[in-house]
């Protein structure tokens, strides 16, 4: 069963309705910023006002391949697979599901974790205090957000075609990496970024990064329990949504968290005010 045969009718077409007014934006925001790089100077370029240079890209790309979300299960699929547990693992679980109950149970509920997970993002991107003309910053996040989900997506289909892994319970060669993985651990990383930019405190802000993880591990051991992916499969998966994810922020909106700034009235003049985060 697809993801989208779970949702109601109506639901699903306000979602669609929804992708459709994100692409919108996505489109209009590179047309703008491709517009007005464009009109800049050779110098302002190498600056990347408008759009990342080629170094910005490397940057964030390098980020994203350090990031702990990337780096800590692609090892771990490593030594997995070179170790030769990934169907020992695989089996146990099946057999065992000790979390989840049952196969069935597991299957559902990894798919509630993922939908749980994509909430978690669109609330936490519109909780993000901005100074500045803040619901236009927000649906710019929203809308490269759920454009690094989009790509993650394609990302995870292509390797699926290209390697053709038969899942443990042999229903279809889709196995490697798991979708629903990697589409939560993108919703994760983006809501690890957002929830650092709310700006609330210590504490509540470790709660609720846990939190967001929690929803993401919890789809992928649930993809093995049902027995619809290996172990490998999950924590590729788990990779490559954190990289796509943090890669995204990283390349274009860190900026947009990092400085903020606002030109105030105050008496006869106004005050401009920078909150720069360190």
């Amino acid at each position: 069963m697809r993801y989208a045969d779970t949702i109601p009718g109506p639901i699903r077409v306000r979602f669609r309705a929804l992708g459709i007014i994100l692409l919108g934006g996505i489109c209009a925001h590179l047309s703008a910023s491709c517009s007005a790089l464009a009109a800049q100077s050779p110098d302002e370029r190498e600056q990347g006002t408008y759009w990342p240079s080629l170094d910005e890209l490397g940057d964030a790309a390098s980020t994203a391949m350090k990031a702990p979300g990337t780096w800590v299960p692609a090892i771990g699929a490593a030594v997995i697979g070179l170790g030769g547990w990934d169907a020992a693992v695989s089996d146990w679980a099946r057999e065992n599901t000790p979390v989840f109950g049952t196969q069935e149970r597991a299957a559902e509920t990894s798919t509630d974790l993922r939908t749980a997970s994509h909430i978690v993002m669109i609330l936490s991107a519109v909780l993000v205090s901005a100074t500045e003309k803040p619901w236009r910053a927000r649906l710019e996040r929203l809308a490269w957000e759920h454009a690094g989900a989009i790509v993650t997506t394609g990302i995870t289909g292509g390797v699926k075609g290209a390697t053709g892994r038969l899942r443990p319970d042999g229903s279809d060669d889709s196995s490697f990496p798991s979708g629903h993985t990697s589409r939560a651990f993108a919703y994760a990383a983006a809501s690890d970024r957002n929830i650092d930019a709310m700006g609330a405190g210590r504490a509540a802000t470790w709660t609720l990064r846990g939190g967001t993880w929690v929803l993401a591990a919890g789809t992928g051991w649930a993809r093995v329990e049902a027995g619809a992916h290996f172990p490998t499969d999950v924590l590729v998966g788990a990779a490559l949504g954190n990289f796509v994810a943090t890669f995204v922020y990283e390349a274009f909106l860190r900026k947009q968290d990092r400085l903020r700034i606002a030109v105030e009235p105050e008496g006869d003049g106004f005050v401009v005010r920078l909150r720069w985060r360190f």
